[in-house]
């Protein structure tokens, strides 16, 4: 099973959306991507923070399985890079 990164991103109380960020990376198992996110943590933040233009501060990251992001995206292209 495929698992991603995936960055939430700080919103209003007001806000019906929750922000995403998924880089384009997937890993083979759930310990590879923890292990990454805790030796790249910084330079995820920063990614998602860029990829928002600096409009919106990440929240968390979490590492979430291919199937699970079906549910939330339905069958749209994922990600080609694997560690």
């Amino acid at each position: 099973m495929k698992w991603f990164i995936v960055v939430v991103m700080i919103v209003s109380p007001n806000s019906l959306d929750t922000p995403l960020w998924i880089p384009y990376i997937s890993f083979d198992n759930q310990q590879k991507c923890f292990s990454y996110v805790q030796e790249h943590h910084q330079s995820i933040y920063a990614g998602a923070v860029k990829q928002y233009e600096n409009l919106l501060m990440p929240n968390s990251i979490y590492c979430v399985e291919k199937d699970k992001l079906k549910n939330i995206f339905g069958d749209k292209p994922t990600p080609k890079t694997n560690i």
